[in-house]
């Protein structure tokens, strides 16, 4: 199924005219990508406020709008459930509205699997800073189980990320351990030596 079928509309995010510079007094905030974390969320303490005069209705982002990063190297998307209120996202970013018959979080699940990058790379256009266009982006295809298989794809692929990051962890603290074991024995051998 085309991805024009499971959304109501495909947003490009706000047309800055230069630098986000901040604005303490802001009375908006921009979501850019550094204040995304891995396996979804927001850094709400990293946003940078600034000030708008104009209505940015469409382009504020929502909750279960799903953000689809379309240039760079890395193109991933991401949904974002709980937004702070008066959002927007820079024109980097397409805005994606599901239908009901997708979850934002099985919808970006799906953006992000292998089957979607391959479609996607094949469209991927540009050398210095590459780009999908959205009406390339528009034509993907997309698998829509029904909604309850979609939350257990989306539940085991939480599992699946909480999983990674505890053996990263542990990883971490084996490296580290191993790191002091080293350095006590090379310390306890130099005094030995003298």
């Amino acid at each position: 199924m085309k991805l024009t079928r499971v959304i109501e509309s495909a947003v490009t995010g706000y047309q800055f005219r230069g630098r986000i510079e901040p604005q303490p007094d802001g009375n908006v905030a921009v979501l850019q990508v550094k204040d995304l974390k891995d396996g979804g969320g927001i850094r709400r303490e990293d946003l940078v406020l600034i000030h708008i005069a104009k209505e940015v209705g469409p382009q504020r982002v929502r909750p279960g709008d799903v953000l689809f990063l379309s240039r760079g190297q890395r193109l991933f998307a991401t949904a974002v459930l709980d937004p702070p209120p008066n959002t927007i996202v820079p024109n980097y970013f397409y805005i994606l509205r599901p239908r009901p018959v997708v979850l934002p979080a099985y919808l970006a699940w799906f953006v992000n699997s292998p089957k979607a990058q391959a479609q996607l790379r094949l469209v991927h256009t540009g050398t210095h800073m590459p780009m999908v266009s959205k009406s390339d982006f528009m034509q993907l295809e997309i698998d829509v189980p029904p909604l309850n298989v979609q939350e257990n794809i989306v539940a085991l692929d939480d599992l699946a990320r909480r999983e990674q990051a505890l053996s990263d962890e542990l990883l971490s603290k084996k490296r580290e351990l191993v790191e002091q074991l080293c350095a006590r024995a090379a310390s306890g051998r130099a005094k030995k030596d003298h």
